[in-house]
């Protein structure tokens, strides 16, 4: 909330959602008197904070909004930044890059090559090879396009809600507009979600999301590509995370595209088929190996 008050830009206000909280964090935020602060508590927490981001949309009074999850922070130049981005460019989505903090004090920055407006088609494309191309501390859109895709999914998802919304937005509104300007810090380090939930494969709400999308006859060509690789993405963490522990089953792999990622879906394939303990054993090597070369890569960079 600090980093929320100490913006350049002055013409907005501040929606708390208290969700509610089991530590103290109720007290604190009502003992603020900062007269751009309006606070709103509901009787019951939901999953992802789905619910919760809906409620502050319901009530923001701006024709804007820009979200900040309760462990991460803003640079003072944020929303100055999203307001560049909205007068210059037109368009009803506008997003920026930000830093990565995690547990071990590494610093990861996510950007993409160069600014640039990206179209349904390229936006999606790149959401779907880029480490990470949107992130909820960074995305601002207009109001009115909530009300088109009927806001984030609750009471359906635990994880994966945000991302889904994100996907529908760029589909209704057609073009999204992306700065390499770092905005915000994402704490890893305090998130919960990704902690604490396990990546889901049947019930992936990427996967359902981008399916629903793609089976749609308006749905063109490349737009329907890009979405099948940006669903994999998201269901490859399940499928990785089933074989970690020995439990992929081939029926998990209806949920990942073979036509996008046929190497990728073979390797997934002889994992479903080998006895448990040494696909156990052969996807943690894989998974070592991944990791280690990506570290290797931050490093270099």
């Amino acid at each position: 909330i600090e980093s929320a008050l100490n913006q350049s830009y002055v013409d907005y206000e501040i929606i708390v959602v208290l969700d509610p909280s089991s530590d103290k964090s109720s007290e604190i935020v009502r003992s603020l008197t900062d007269p751009r602060i309006r606070v709103f508590e509901r009787d019951s927490p939901g999953p992802g904070g789905y619910a919760a981001r809906n409620l502050g949309i319901k009530m923001a009074e701006g024709q804007w909004v820009v979200f900040l999850d309760a462990d991460d922070e803003w640079f003072d130049f944020s929303l100055a930044e999203h307001y560049r981005l909205i007068q210059e460019s037109g368009e009803k989505i506008v997003c920026t890059s930000w830093q990565e903090h995690d547990e071990t004090g590494l610093i990861t920055v996510h950007r993409p090559v160069t600014e640039r407006l990206l179209s349904g088609a390229d936006f999606f494309e790149a959401y779907s090879v880029e480490e990470r191309l949107v992130n909820t501390n960074t995305i601002a859109v207009k109001k009115e396009l909530f009300d088109a895709v009927g806001g984030f999914p609750e009471k359906k998802y635990s994880r994966g809600g945000d991302v889904a919304t994100w996907i529908r937005l760029a589909y209704a509104s057609f073009s999204v507009m992306c700065s390499t300007i770092e905005t915000a810090i994402y704490h890893r380090e305090d998130s919960t979600v990704t902690k604490s939930i396990a990546p889901s494969i049947s019930d992936n709400a990427i996967y359902n999301v981008c399916a629903e999308i793609t089976a749609s006859r308006n749905c063109e060509k490349a737009v329907r590509r890009s979405l099948y690789k940006l669903s994999n993405r998201h269901i490859r963490y399940g499928v990785a995370y089933q074989a970690k522990l020995g439990q992929l089953r081939l029926s998990d792999l209806k949920y990942f595209r073979f036509s996008v990622s046929p190497i990728e879906y073979s390797l997934f394939l002889l994992l479903a088929l080998l006895p448990s303990k040494v696909a156990g054993c052969f996807a943690q090597f894989v998974l070592w190996l991944k990791r280690a070369f990506r570290v290797k890569m931050d490093f270099q960079k």
